[in-house]
Protein backbone atom coordinates (compact mmCIF):
# COMPACT_ATOMS: atom_id res chain seq x y z
CA UNK A 1 0.00 0.00 0.00
CA UNK A 2 1.42 3.36 -0.84
CA UNK A 3 0.26 5.99 1.11
CA UNK A 4 1.29 9.52 2.32
CA UNK A 5 0.63 11.49 5.41
CA UNK A 6 -0.32 14.67 4.95
CA UNK A 7 0.36 17.27 8.09
CA UNK A 8 -0.69 20.66 7.77
CA UNK A 9 -0.18 24.16 10.19
CA UNK A 10 -2.74 27.03 10.58
CA UNK A 11 -6.82 26.78 11.47
CA UNK A 12 -8.03 29.84 9.71
CA UNK A 13 -5.44 29.71 6.85
CA UNK A 14 -3.15 26.95 5.90
CA UNK A 15 0.13 28.72 7.14
CA UNK A 16 2.30 25.26 6.71
CA UNK A 17 2.20 21.53 5.03
CA UNK A 18 4.37 19.15 5.15
CA UNK A 19 3.79 15.13 3.23
CA UNK A 20 6.10 12.43 4.63
CA UNK A 21 5.79 8.75 2.30
CA UNK A 22 5.05 5.53 3.87
CA UNK A 23 9.36 4.83 4.35
CA UNK A 24 8.84 7.83 7.02
CA UNK A 25 10.90 10.40 4.54
CA UNK A 26 9.81 14.05 4.53
CA UNK A 27 9.26 14.73 0.64
CA UNK A 28 7.45 18.03 0.53
CA UNK A 29 7.32 20.71 2.68
CA UNK A 30 5.36 24.80 2.09
CA UNK A 31 5.05 27.70 3.88
CA UNK A 32 2.17 29.76 2.61
CA UNK A 33 3.35 33.21 0.80
CA UNK A 34 1.03 35.99 1.96
CA UNK A 35 0.34 34.73 5.85
CA UNK A 36 1.63 37.17 8.27
CA UNK A 37 3.45 34.33 10.37
CA UNK A 38 5.05 33.10 7.46
CA UNK A 39 6.77 36.69 6.85
CA UNK A 40 10.61 35.51 8.19
CA UNK A 41 10.32 32.80 5.74
CA UNK A 42 12.23 32.82 2.35
CA UNK A 43 12.51 29.09 1.63
CA UNK A 44 9.75 26.91 0.29
CA UNK A 45 7.24 29.79 0.44
CA UNK A 46 4.65 29.46 -2.51
CA UNK A 47 1.23 30.56 -2.95
CA UNK A 48 -1.35 27.88 -2.08
CA UNK A 49 -2.85 27.62 -5.25
CA UNK A 50 0.76 26.59 -6.09
CA UNK A 51 0.95 24.12 -3.05
CA UNK A 52 -2.40 22.16 -4.01
CA UNK A 53 -1.20 21.92 -7.51
CA UNK A 54 1.82 20.07 -6.23
CA UNK A 55 -0.32 18.14 -3.42
CA UNK A 56 -2.61 17.12 -6.25
CA UNK A 57 0.09 15.67 -8.48
CA UNK A 58 2.16 14.04 -5.09
CA UNK A 59 -1.05 12.56 -3.92
CA UNK A 60 -2.51 10.77 -7.35
CA UNK A 61 -3.22 7.21 -6.53
CA UNK A 62 -1.73 6.90 -3.16
CA UNK A 63 -4.29 6.57 -0.21
CA UNK A 64 -3.52 10.17 1.99
CA UNK A 65 -3.63 9.84 5.96
CA UNK A 66 -3.93 13.28 7.51
CA UNK A 67 -1.97 13.91 10.74
CA UNK A 68 -4.60 13.76 13.66
CA UNK A 69 -6.11 17.50 14.69
CA UNK A 70 -9.22 17.60 15.50
CA UNK A 71 -10.08 20.85 13.84
CA UNK A 72 -8.76 19.22 10.39
CA UNK A 73 -10.16 15.85 10.90
CA UNK A 74 -13.82 17.17 11.64
CA UNK A 75 -13.57 19.51 8.47
CA UNK A 76 -11.90 16.83 6.24
CA UNK A 77 -14.68 14.39 7.21
CA UNK A 78 -18.02 17.26 7.12
CA UNK A 79 -16.34 17.86 3.19
CA UNK A 80 -16.11 14.26 2.59
CA UNK A 81 -19.49 13.46 4.15
CA UNK A 82 -21.39 16.26 2.53
CA UNK A 83 -20.09 15.45 -1.05
CA UNK A 84 -20.94 12.14 -0.49
CA UNK A 85 -23.96 11.94 0.62
CA UNK A 86 -25.29 14.39 -2.60
CA UNK A 87 -23.46 11.88 -4.70
CA UNK A 88 -25.24 9.01 -3.19
CA UNK A 89 -28.54 10.57 -3.33
CA UNK A 90 -28.74 10.77 0.51
CA UNK A 91 -29.24 14.74 0.96
CA UNK A 92 -31.54 16.39 -1.10
CA UNK A 93 -28.93 19.36 -2.27
CA UNK A 94 -26.96 20.42 -5.03
CA UNK A 95 -23.64 20.28 -5.32
CA UNK A 96 -23.81 24.31 -5.19
CA UNK A 97 -26.29 24.26 -2.35
CA UNK A 98 -23.98 22.13 -0.19
CA UNK A 99 -20.61 23.90 -0.95
CA UNK A 100 -22.58 27.52 -0.17
CA UNK A 101 -23.83 26.48 3.11
CA UNK A 102 -20.28 25.14 4.02
CA UNK A 103 -19.19 28.47 3.33
CA UNK A 104 -21.14 29.94 5.57
CA UNK A 105 -20.77 27.90 8.54
CA UNK A 106 -17.28 27.20 8.30
CA UNK A 107 -15.87 29.95 5.96
CA UNK A 108 -12.49 31.02 8.72
CA UNK A 109 -11.48 27.05 7.63
CA UNK A 110 -8.64 27.87 4.93
CA UNK A 111 -10.30 24.47 3.22
CA UNK A 112 -13.46 26.09 2.60
CA UNK A 113 -12.16 29.11 1.90
CA UNK A 114 -11.19 27.44 -1.40
CA UNK A 115 -14.49 26.26 -2.50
Amino acid sequence: MTYLILDTEGIEELREIAIIDHNGTLIYEAFTAGNPKNSHIRLKLKPLAEILTDLTKIAENKTIICHYAKHDRLNYELIYNTITDIENHDLESSLSEALNALVTLQGDYWLIKLI
